[in-house]
């Protein structure tokens, strides 16, 4: 693994010292629910496991890299995807195959229209088990604050009639949605977060309210789910340019690269109460997805995390895990910058295996673009991807053979 610099290792000493020092002084509240002195047990139900969680009272910056991993086989093969080419990507795709999963779509006029991203909420739990997010081409996950999460998912070559439960804007919105070109669905947002949202995206978000009904509707009790097919509808009805922008950059194949490493689970820690893990099932040739479930003050069950509308659980071909600069305005606003990183750290999770690579967003309306470190493109699992974005000072340990760690630090 390759070692960060001397500038870039003093630079992220020197915004830990800000943050601590923030900290301290008061400008910047702490929160025991992310920073703990003694974190409690997690009970990893799904594989019948419990493990001790590492005292995390200092608050550690490296660069976002492996720790030594335990030496063994990757799984040799994996199931293939039906009527997928083996390879497609990364300027040129046939005009019936999404340019964003690299399968073949039922319908191709549906590529000819711009994405459709929706805000979803992660939070409060009881709002769970969420809709529609298996059908989304791509989900993005990332921090909004008090140790939660919240997702942004994009459709694209298939249409849902409902996704939700649907929550409020954030300042990474507009960042994504420009990416690829889409149009935003949400639920109102903070007026500081509202005027950046109008600002970079113009004409091309909605809100929930009668008038964008069957698009993005209120069921009456407080949650609001939109339909993806009635959202295009509602922007045609408006007169909104819905051409079909291009979405080139990604590289799909059947066939997993060299050089992986086995990664069967990852357990992701973004705080006590918000805790995901990522298991591979090989009959699927995916990763199927676990959320926590509080049973306690002292222990917390992790349960497969499935969609209202199959109850099967979440499973994803391709599991992104991002690294990200995250600048806390304060506890419940976050700036997180993606829009012009070039080189930026990441890993890629698919068939069973982990692979150090970067990513790049030179291009403010060009969709993110992944490569190997010696810079040629990575081939992602032909299907549907997880995006988890974590901050910069997030840290990554092999627990045990082919288990991972990703403890989230901003």
């Amino acid at each position: 693994m390759s070692k960060v610099s001397s500038f870039r290792f003093g630079f992220l000493c020197c915004l830990a010292v800000l943050w601590l020092s923030s900290c301290t002084s008061g400008t910047m509240p702490s929160d025991p629910v992310v920073f703990v002195d003694d974190e409690p047990t997690v009970n990893l139900t799904s594989v019948s496991t419990t493990l001790p969680i590492p005292d995390d009272t200092e608050v550690a910056i490296p660069s976002p890299t492996f720790l030594s991993p335990t030496e063994t086989e990757a799984p040799s093969s994996t199931p293939e995807a039906t009527n997928t080419p083996s390879w497609v990507g990364p300027d040129i795709f046939p005009e019936n195959v999404n340019p964003l999963t690299g399968l073949a779509v039922e319908d191709p006029t549906k590529l000819e229209r711009r994405p459709v991203l929706i805000k979803v909420s992660n939070y409060p739990a009881y709002l769970r088990p969420h809709s529609g997010l298996s059908f989304a081409d791509v989900v993005f996950s990332y921090y909004i604050g008090e140790g939660m999460t919240r997702y942004l998912a994009l459709f694209y070559g298939q249409d849902v009639d409902q996704v939700g439960p649907m929550r409020s804007g954030r300042l990474i919105d507009p960042q994504i949605v420009n990416l690829y070109g889409g149009f935003l669905g949400m639920v109102g947002a903070d007026k500081t977060v509202w005027a950046e949202i109008a600002k970079a995206l113009p004409g091309r978000f909605l809100t929930e309210m009668p008038v964008n009904c069957p698009a993005l509707c209120n069921n009456g009790d407080g949650t609001a789910f939109a339909n993806t097919e009635a959202f295009t509808e509602r922007v045609r009805e408006l007169g909104l340019n819905d051409e079909r922008p291009a979405l080139p950059g990604m590289i799909f194949d059947t066939e997993a690269p060299k050089g992986g490493i086995k990664a069967d689970s990852f357990w992701i820690y973004f705080s006590y109460y918000n805790q995901v893990r990522w298991d591979y099932d090989l009959d699927q040739g995916a990763y199927l997805r676990s959320q926590e479930e509080a049973q306690s003050d002292e222990t917390v069950e992790l349960k497969p995390m499935t969609d209202r509308l199959t109850g099967e659980q979440l499973a994803f071909k391709n599991i992104v895990i991002l690294f990200a600069w995250h600048n806390i305005i304060k506890p419940e606003l976050i700036a997180i910058e993606l829009q012009g990183v070039q080189g930026g750290k990441a890993l890629l999770l698919r068939d069973g295996q982990v692979f150090e690579i970067t990513y790049t967003a030179a291009s403010p309306i060009m969709p993110l673009r992944f490569f190997n470190p010696d810079g040629t493109p990575i081939a992602f699992n032909p299907g549907n991807t997880w995006v988890e974005i974590v901050g910069l000072g997030t840290t990554v340990e092999e627990l045990e053979p082919g288990f991972w760690k990703v403890r989230f630090y901003p």
